[in-house]
């Protein structure tokens, strides 16, 4: 800036003719003067300018090394003062930005760290770069550089059985990279010095913005616990299968050898009658009467547990079975019933199932049945109606009856258990129960809820459901 003071006053001297150099020597020490203040002018104009600029330059440097606290000073209002200003607002935003930056992958790390899934990652080299706690958990920590072929054999990676080793194409993490999707792949993890740990893995490849592969990621749950639940449960139930075969067994062999006694029984009882029923008094006639009546109901009742032990044992084959056609049969079959009742029965289009055709029967058959028999003051009046839910057929009764109260809903499918005395309400209470056999072992099930007190169907309604699919075969 001085070179150029001096260039200016040097031109300006240059400028003034030369008729008018000789001038007195006041004139001449003013142009000095004029002269030397130019030049003490730009040197300090100079100076600050070379400051600021330093300024720049070092603040610069700090800022691209990582300092963003460093803030150049603001000496003046000119374009390098403005520059500077420009600058210190530029690193601020900066430094606000890198503050939101570092909270956010805080707060994304600490996401990763505290899932309950077990997730690894990896680049598109197959360099593990991502190992989260609950990983840890089931492998142990990772080295820093394992090569993908020795995954499966580092972290004993084994198939469901737990004795066959996957092999490097088979391991979640290789087969995400290798740009396949992952969906509930099960696995068993048994590393070292850690618990054998039964995993699914779910993952996929990376990719970037521009479809770069930027490498794999799976995640992973331990289903360890539900396992050993699961083939708990299977154990009971298999248990339960065995104790009810066996108790089924016993009340098929009860059944079928008591009535040989009782057969007996009733037989002798009957001589007993016939010979001496006039020779002895009206209690003696009383007392043969309760005999017969006893042994009478007991063969019901065993009839009856035979016929509830054979239900199962004794299906007939399942087939393509028309319900219209089913329950058209049912009816023929109660059609005095009906006729001297006066009941008036209507039914929806029943669809045409796979079922044990003999067995659904009956359940048509004991329900219509226990309407006509429980009837109200007016004269029965029974719809059979069908509706799809799902994947099943839900199917009721709906009658004008007496009803069930609702704390005997459930009561009234257990065997033997009945709401009315026989004089009032003959039967032997095996009608539900068996029907609700017969509808569980078709996979369905059977229940009861109550009409509307209002409506032409306020007495009792069955529901019992039927899958859309194939029924279970013969136990």
């Amino acid at each position: 800036m001085i070179s150029v003071g001096v260039l200016v006053i040097s031109v300006g001297i240059l400028m003034i003719p030369v008729d008018i150099l000789v001038v007195p020597v006041g004139i001449l020490l003013i142009a000095v003067l004029l002269l030397a203040a130019g030049m003490l002018f730009a040197w300090w104009l100079s100076r600050d300018m070379r400051g600021a600029i330093r300024h720049i330059e070092r603040g610069v440097g700090r800022v691209s090394r990582g300092d963003l606290d460093h803030r150049i000073p603001v000496t003046s209002n000119d374009e390098l003062g403005q520059l500077a200003s420009a600058f210190n607002d530029m690193v601020a935003q900066r430094r606000e930005a890198g503050i939101r930056e570092e909270r956010q992958r805080e707060f994304l790390s600490a996401v990763l760290e505290n899932l309950t899934e077990g997730v690894v990652a990896c680049d598109e080299q197959g360099n593990v770069n991502l190992f989260n706690r609950t990983m840890r958990e089931f492998l142990g920590p990772t080295p820093e550089r394992i090569p993908a072929s020795r995954w499966a054999a580092h972290y004993a990676l084994y198939h469901t059985d737990g004795k066959t080793p996957l092999n490097r194409r088979e391991v979640p993490l290789m087969r995400a990279l290798d740009g396949q999707q992952v969906d509930h792949q099960e696995l068993i993890i048994a590393p070292a010095g850690r618990p054998a740990r039964h995993i699914v893995a779910s993952g996929q490849p990376i990719y970037a913005n521009d479809g770069r592969n930027l490498g794999a990621v799976v995640a992973m749950h331990d289903i360890t616990e539900r396992k050993r639940a699961e083939a708990e449960l299977r154990e009971h139930a298999r248990e339960l299968a065995r104790s009810n075969a066996e108790l089924e067994q016993f009340a098929y062999v009860a059944s079928h050898d008591l009535q040989e006694p009782l057969r007996t029984v009733s037989s002798y009882t009957q001589l007993l009658d016939r010979r001496y029923r006039n020779q002895l008094d009206a209690e003696a006639n009383e007392y043969f009467d309760f005999i017969t009546e006893s042994v009478r109901r007991m063969r019901d009742q065993i009839t009856g547990l035979l016929t509830y032990a054979r239900v199962v044992r004794n299906l007939s084959p399942p087939r393509a079975t028309d319900l219209n056609r089913l329950l058209a049969a049912q009816l023929a079959n109660l059609a005095q019933a009906i006729d001297e009742q006066q009941a008036r029965i209507t039914h929806d289009t029943l669809p045409t199932l796979k079922v044990f055709p003999v067995e659904l029967g009956r359940v048509f058959q004991n329900l219509i049945a226990n309407a006509l028999k429980f009837r109200g003051p007016d004269a029965p009046r029974i719809h059979i109606g069908c509706q799809r839910k799902d994947d099943a057929w839900e199917i009721t009764v709906a009658d004008n009856g007496i009803g069930v109260a609702a704390e005997h809903a459930e009561r009234i499918f257990m065997l033997y258990k009945r709401l009315h005395t026989r004089d009032k309400y003959p039967g032997d209470g095996l009608g539900l129960p068996l029907s609700r056999r017969i509808i569980e072992h078709h996979g369905g099930r059977i229940w009861l809820t109550h009409g509307d007190p209002d409506s032409e169907f306020c007495g009792a309604i069955f529901h019992f459901t039927l899958p859309a699919r194939t029924p279970a075969t013969n136990a």
